[in-house]
């Protein structure tokens, strides 16, 4: 089964999961990429990941993991993290995790490259994705400016595919 056609099949629901509870969008896709069925489920296996969000590792980090176990909800777009994101996130945190017995939830080779795939989530990165300025919601700005521009960019997608019949 595509990832596409696994997202297409799925549901809207309100956002449940505390640890992405400060991004910017409200409402999730179930099931999420690892085929969970309901939000408890996926909050059992992202809460394995506290310890090493706790240890700021990456500013991307929680946009990454959240893209996986509780994805923003846009219907009919290939919503999950790019292979850079992923990649990224990795070299970051890994060490870390390693020290925490905390394993890598997935390959990187899964996910496709930014250029082959522009509705990816976590592409062109800034210099400022390091940093967490807090912006007037208090809501770490660099994570609002990076979905708010995927979530664009798969709204546009989404809109000139729309006549287009899936396979």
């Amino acid at each position: 089964m595509s990832e596409f056609l696994f997202f297409a099949a799925g549901k809207c629901e309100s956002l449940a999961l505390s640890t992405c509870s400060g991004l910017h969008y409200s409402t999730t896709w179930v099931p999420n990429y690892f085929q969970h069925q309901t939000q408890d489920e996926a909050t059992l296996e992202i809460r394995k990941y506290n310890p090493i969000i706790q240890t700021n590792c990456s500013a991307e980090l929680t946009l990454f993991l959240c893209s996986l176990y509780a994805p923003n909800c846009i219907p009919y777009a290939h919503n999950v993290p790019c292979k850079e994101l992923c990649s990224r996130v990795k070299k970051q945190c890994v060490p870390r995790m390693r020290e925490l017995g905390i394993k890598w939830p997935v390959s990187c080779s899964k996910f496709s490259r930014e250029a082959d795939e522009p509705g990816c989530i976590g592409r062109h990165p800034t210099s400022s994705v390091t940093k967490t300025t807090p912006s007037k919601d208090g809501k770490k700005q660099v994570l609002l400016m990076q979905l708010s521009w995927n979530h664009n960019k798969l709204a546009q997608l989404a809109n000139s595919n729309k006549h287009q019949k899936l396979p």
